[in-house]
């Protein structure tokens, strides 16, 4: 998951750029002009050498369009829109005066390092003519490929030279007689094995290299022009139903094919080889809810790039703007969701995005662009100037630094942790769940630290004490820092910022992985070579004292922690071979105190389960190790003891297409008590179990410390025999024995459990769980398709005494995410994840690209659970989930999502719904004892229209007032009097409203009294207008004073704030200051003579107004609702009670569902409600998405304070 971060970087000169494309191993960048070929280095963004042709050669061989780089970045091939390639060599001069340095920052007395920029020399050696004309050109690793005007493929020669065997002849029986079959975009992929094309009529296809002997009875669709030794036929597979491609990508990890439509949409397919045909996996769609104008306000998408990794699609318009997918169509980030100016049309005007590409590991992403008037000629002369100025901020090459998850690139470290972690190009993001941070056992506090001590440098003198102070973590506090914090709160906002060390990432930027160890108080780094780890409680990072030694390893395929040691997969480049090491984070970073042991082939994965290490090699072989801690009188270390080989029969997948190994305690029925493998191939998830005739690992099922404890005793009297395995005095490395080849544990694939899968999650949670289907279920992110749960169906008490029982042990769940996942509490029913937020910049800045924020999110899915085991049926396998969750402190909230989300589904349908679920919920509720406190939430969360329909199920609103009367709950019974005054007649609710006041002075209640009071005040002078313009009292629940007091349920589900506001209807609405002058007066009352005074005054009124003049009094007279001595009894009944003025618009309210005097700042803006006469309590069915994101990212945590 990649996201931008930062103000973006705009380079100079560079306005009348039109591609750039980066080489092979993204150091080297070539810009491209008119007339023009540039090469630019990574880091610093620096020009090298450039070459213009002058006019003559533009009108001789032409203008440039496109270059392609040679895979050695020893030559560049540009085109020219006359047909023509142009060669340029890429030279580097050998004097070492003419190199350019980069000197970096000068670390007090410590040497200075640098790092040289080559100095390169550009030279136009020849230029090559296709007479055919070129449609476009891609690079391969031996030739060039062409697709020619005349509907052909030909590969030209690095050196200029046509190759004869490669002309192509593309026909197809799919292709009608009219469709143009001349190729507009072509890329290769060697992992997949062929071509991906499309044609000028909009056709997509694929086109594989397969080679058959003319004897076999085919009719391709590419022939070899020329006859060589064999004949060359090819099928081409178009993609069903599309005819509006624009441009093609291939991802070579995923083995996926992406097509740019003319529609605003993107297509992504992969092959089947069973059908040999092309599968259209998902599409990228911008949403009409979100983005509204999105086709007629970006156009074809013609620029499509993968990032290394191939895990995220860039794509870009015709018309402007550029997005961010993860691998399975999952939005990350949109330009057209940026915060831009309104009134600025400069700023609020997007970028047409002409070429962009990632640099390396991704940490930046290089865009040409230009602005959207460069088309428009006929600019007003006198605003000539101010447009070319704003446009050439919008011309030229930007590049967006990117922040990118450690799931990326390290996916086995984060599958069983509780956080997210992000990596820029200099520092890491930290986000932690629900988890004490720097915190010791005893719960003291560490000595505070200095800030000279934030590196630990193991060589001679003090030159530790002099390091910089950029190299300080990024914190908020100030004077002396203290290691203990308080607890951090599920939905805690705010990241950890840590910068990484600036000299290791001098001589060893990008960092390609990063890992936490389980405690969450140790972070660990690796990058060009060696590797570095940053303890956050000392808040010091370690380097290697011998610079010798870190620059002899490079990691990859994997950096784990275990038991306090890194573990690292790396290749020693002094011994030319691939080992497994593990290093002590106590220890200094040498060689001599690492436990070393060598392995056959380069990891590419590799996991941990407990203390069981699992690897899958280059060569398609998995090998299982276990990690031994070992204990002796100066020194810990964890010895890596090889165990077996693990087969797997009947699966044969390219070794680059398995992006996650790991072992699982995750059972089928057909296990028995066995480690499974989960492997994830090309987004496939598969399960492997062990095979029935292979013989059982019982050590691994056993405990760790048995298995620890006679390992370690084995290993070390082995030690003791074997002089390879002595550390001596010449620091000779630890290596263990060669590992037996005969030892082999056999697996076999049981079943694919989903398919476009991207990340995978499991608890690490060992021995009993409060909350097992929560902490044993795995969490898969699917992309465009949400997440689903495997969750586990644990037999019920009557299903443990038969032993015939048909069900299933798992089920499969969707769940509906609006964020994308990074990390799952899992048992806190919680996914964890991160957004891209912008600021923009005065107008007055030289740039035109907004500023990047990253923002966490969270989210709730407990009900999406909930609600997918109701509509299967599994009622009690729901309640069994949230019982065991109601603890939660938004567990009401999950019950009110519930709700909603099925009442506003079966609501609003159209169509009859023949097993409706809404009756299933509110029993489900009903179980619960916040059954009344959720409907009625729910229901001023809902639009009136609606309301009929949910209490049709729930029961008349009347009995569950008089429910929650009985049961003493006062709060919930005055939200009840607002359902009834939209429900029934004024003389209903009133005739409640006095139930419920006399209710709350026999239990003292102030509060409710109070705001009934106030309730009933607004009736009486509503009915007192409407008499005195000598109308008849509406008994119309729309247009009666409505009471929005009780218990806004924007807050958590025990943690509720009381809001007043009052609101009226007609004539009179919002006359707030006198209602309050009102009250303030019979505060004034101390005495009874004066309150019979009072009362006598205030009565007399009500006889004219309620009565309408005629009656006074009575009842009956001029048709008054209740006859105004009624409503002179309640204004008695209110005159009798002291009543203090009700606050403004902010107040300090206190819980009343909690036990414990905890108190809330609350404010007027969580609620968003419309004061409207036929709105009643005004609500906009506060259960949108938006609202949903604001309950999940700002509420969470606060019920934790």
């Amino acid at each position: 998951m990649y996201l931008m971060s930062g103000w973006p970087q705009t380079l100079a000169n560079t306005s009348r750029v039109h591609q750039v494309v980066a080489n092979t191993d993204r150091t080297l960048f070539a810009t491209l002009t008119a007339d023009e070929l540039a090469i630019w280095y990574y880091r610093p963004s620096v020009k090298i050498v450039g070459h213009r042709r002058d006019a003559a050669s533009v009108d001789s061989l032409g203008a440039n369009l496109a270059l392609v780089w040679r895979p050695d970045s020893t030559l560049i091939v540009v085109q020219t829109d006359k047909h023509f390639l142009l060669y340029y060599d890429v030279r580097q001069k050998q004097s070492p005066d003419q190199l350019l340095l980069r000197t970096p920052i000068n670390f007090s007395s410590l040497s200075l390092m640098s790092q040289q920029i080559p100095s390169l020399v550009l030279i136009l050696s020849s230029s090559t003519h296709i007479s055919s004309g070129i449609m476009c050109l891609m690079a391969a690793e031996e030739e060039i490929v062409l697709a020619t005007k005349n509907g052909e493929l030909c590969g030209v020669n690095w050196d200029g030279t046509i190759d004869q065997s490669f002309i192509w002849k593309l026909t197809s029986k799919s292709l009608s007689a009219t469709d143009d079959i001349n190729v507009i975009d072509i890329k290769y992929s060697s992992m997949i094995g062929g071509f991906a094309l499309v044609f000028s009529c909009g056709r997509p296809a694929f086109m594989p290299l397969h080679h058959s002997s003319p004897s076999e009875p085919t009719t391709p669709d590419v022939m070899a022009g020329s006859p060589p030794q064999f004949e060359f036929n090819s099928m081409i597979q178009f993609v069903a139903d599309v005819d509006n491609a624009c441009c093609c990508a291939i991802n070579h990890k995923y083995q996926l094919l992406a097509y740019g439509l003319a529609n605003t949409d993107g297509v992504v397919c992969c092959l089947d080889d069973t059908q040999n045909a092309i599968i259209v996996t998902h599409r990228l769609i911008l949403s009409a809810d979100t983005f509204p104008d999105a086709s007629s306000r970006a156009g074809a998408m013609t620029c499509i790039q993968w990032t290394p990794d191939s895990t995220v699609l860039a794509t870009a318009w015709q018309k402007g703007g550029f997005a961010l997918w993860s691998v399975f169509g999952a939005l990350l980030s949109c330009s057209f969701s940026w915060h831009l100016s309104p009134t600025d049309t400069f700023k609020s005007t997007h970028f047409i995005v002409s070429s962009m590409t990632f640099g390396k590991e991704g940490y930046h992403l290089w865009l040409a662009t230009k602005s959207v008037n460069n088309n428009n000629n006929n600019t007003d002369s006198s605003n000539g100037s101010s447009s070319n100025s704003e446009d050439c901020l919008l011309n030229g090459v930007s590049k967006l630094p990117m922040v990118k998850s450690i799931i990326a690139s390290n996916p086995s470290s984060s599958i069983r942790e509780e956080f997210v972690l992000l990596i820029s190009e200099d520092r890491l993001f930290i986000g932690f769940g629900a988890v004490n941070v720097n915190q010791d056992n005893n719960n003291k506090l560490s000595p505070p630290i200095n800030n000279n001590d934030f590196i630990d440098n193991y060589s001679t003198g003090n030159n530790a004490n002099n390091i910089a102070d950029d190299i300080m973590p990024s914190t908020n506090c100030s004077g002396k820092i203290f290691c203990e914090q308080q607890p951090i709160a599920v939905g805690n906002l705010q990241w950890i910022i840590t910068n990484m060390p600036q000299r290791y990432l001098l001589t060893n930027w990008p960092i390609r992985y990063a890992a936490i160890d389980d405690m969450n108080q140790h972070i660990a780094i690796a990058g060009r070579t060696g590797l570095a780890h940053y303890s956050m409680a000392q808040r010091k990072w370690k380097l290697f004292g011998n610079e010798t030694q870190e620059k002899d390893f490079e990691v990859c395929g994997g950096l784990l922690w275990c038991l306090d040691h890194i573990v690292v997969s790396c290749y020693n480049m002094m011994d030319a071979r691939y080992e497994l090491r593990t290093y002590y984070h106590k220890h200094k970073l040498d060689n001599q105190f690492a436990r070393i042991i060598k392995v056959d082939n380069e990891v590419l994965v590799m996991s941990l389960m407990n203390t069981n290490l699992l690897t899958y090699l280059i060569d398609g072989s998995i090998h299982l190790y276990e990690l031994v801690n070992h204990y002796d009188s100066y020194m810990s270390s964890l010895h890596i003891i090889y165990k077996t080989e693990i087969l797997v029969n009947n699966l044969i997948v390219p070794p680059e297409c398995v992006t996650l190994l790991v072992l699982t305690k995750l059972q089928t029925e057909s296990s028995k008590e066995q480690l499974s493998i989960l492997m994830n191939i090309c987004g496939r998830l598969l399960l492997l179990e062990r095979d029935a005739d292979s013989q059982q690992l019982s050590t691994l099922n056993s405990s760790s410390s048995t298995s620890s404890s006679s390992n370690s005793n084995s290993y070390n009297n082995s030690n003791n025999n074997d002089n390879n395995n002595i550390i001596d005095s010449n620091n000779r490395q630890n290596m263990s024995r060669e590992p037996p080849k005969d030892q082999k544990m056999f697996y076999k694939k049981v079943s694919i459990l989903a398919s476009g899968v991207e990340n995978v999650w499991l608890s690490n949670i060992n021995g009993k769980s409060d909350r097992p289907h929560l902490t044993e279920s795995l969490y898969i992110s699917c992309g465009c398709h949400g997440m689903a749960v495997w969750l586990p169906l644990l037999p019920l008490p009557e299903q443990q005494t038969t032993s015939h029982s048909f069900m299933s042990k798992r089920i499969m769940l969707p769940i509906a995410t609006h964020i994308y996942p990074l990390a799952i509490l899992f048992r806190d029913a919680v996914m964890l994840g991160a957004e891209n937020d912008t600021v923009l910049g005065s107008k007055h800045l030289p740039i035109a690209l907004p500023f990047s924020v990253i923002s966490r999110t969270s989210q709730v899915y407990l009900h999406h659970i909930l609600r997918e085991l109701l509509r299967r049926n599994l009622g009690l396998h729901a309640w069994e989930v949230a019982n065991s969750c109601s603890n939660l402190p938004y567990f009401p909230h999950s019950l009110e999502l519930l709700l909603h989300e099925v009442l506003e589904e079966e609501a609003t349908s159209s169509q009859p719904i023949p097993d409706a679920l809404l009756p299933r919920v509110v029993d489900f509720i009903r179980e619960f004892p916040v059954f009344l406190q959720t409907i009625v939430h729910c229901a001023r969360k809902t639009e009136l229209a609606l309301w009929p329909h949910l209490f049709s199920i729930v029961g008349n609103p009347k009995d569950l007032f008089q429910k929650c009367l009985s049961e003493g709950q006062l709060e919930t019974a005055a939200s009840y009097i607002i359902v009834l005054q939209n429900m029934e007649k004024t003389s209903v609710s009133r005739q409640y409203a006095t139930l419920l006041l006399d209710a709350a002075r026999n239990s003292g209640c102030l509060t409710v009294v109070k705001d009934l009071a106030r309730f009933l005040r607004a009736i009486d002078q509503s009915e007192s207008e409407s008499g005195a313009h000598g109308g008849r009292t509406s008994t119309s629940s729309m247009n009666g004073p409505l009471l929005s007091s009780q218990l806004s349920t924007d807050s958590m589900g025990d943690s509720y704030a009381t809001h007043v506001s009052l609101q009226k209807s007609g004539a009179g609405r919002g006359d707030t200051d006198a209602d309050d002058e009102v009250l303030h007066h019979h505060q004034q009352q101390q005495h009874q003579q004066q309150q019979q005074y009072n009362m006598k005054q205030i009565n007399g009124d009500n006889h004219n107004s309620v009565g309408g003049g005629v009656g006074s009094g009575s009842s009956a007279g001029g048709g008054g609702v209740g006859g105004g001595n009624n409503t002179s009894l309640l204004v008695s009944r209110l005159n009798s009670i002291k009543i203090s003025a009700f606050p403004g618009t902010t107040t300090r309210l206190t819980d009343y569902n909690n036990t414990s005097d905890v108190s809330y700042n609350f404010k007027l803006n969580t609620t968003t409600t419309t004061s409207s006469s036929n709105t009643g309590i005004g609500n906009t069915g506060a259960h949108t998405t938006a609202d949903t994101k604001l309950y999940d990212q700002n509420v969470i945590g606060r019920s934790n304070q």
